[in-house]
């Protein structure tokens, strides 16, 4: 069975939004900023990735958009292997692999 795993981009609240999901959902949440990584611009409080694994399994991911990047988008990976065809971007129309090369 496939599971989708979102990863969700905000633009300045995602720390908000990830907390407000572990009270719902429960689970381990595991944030890292952009300062925690060096860096010492106005984006360093701001989320560079957020990780929330509940207690049933469900795995969701975030972060901040850093103000000179795009606007915020929603992206996905499956979980199953045997996703060969790729997924699209709502925001870029572009496409990519659901299964890493690697």
């Amino acid at each position: 069975m496939a599971i989708l795993n979102p990863y969700l981009s905000f633009k300045d609240n995602a720390r908000d939004a990830m907390n407000f999901d572990q009270e719902v959902l429960g689970g381990d949440l595991q944030l890292m900023t952009f300062g925690d990584m060096g860096d010492e611009s106005e984006s360093k409080n701001l989320v560079m990735h957020a990780q929330l694994t509940t207690p049933s399994g469900f795995t969701l991911t975030a972060s901040d958009t850093r103000p000179a990047w795009a606007t915020p988008r929603l992206a996905a990976s499956r979980s199953d292997s045997r996703a060969p065809r790729p997924m699209n971007c709502a925001a870029t129309g572009r496409s990519w692999p659901t299964v890493a090369p690697w």
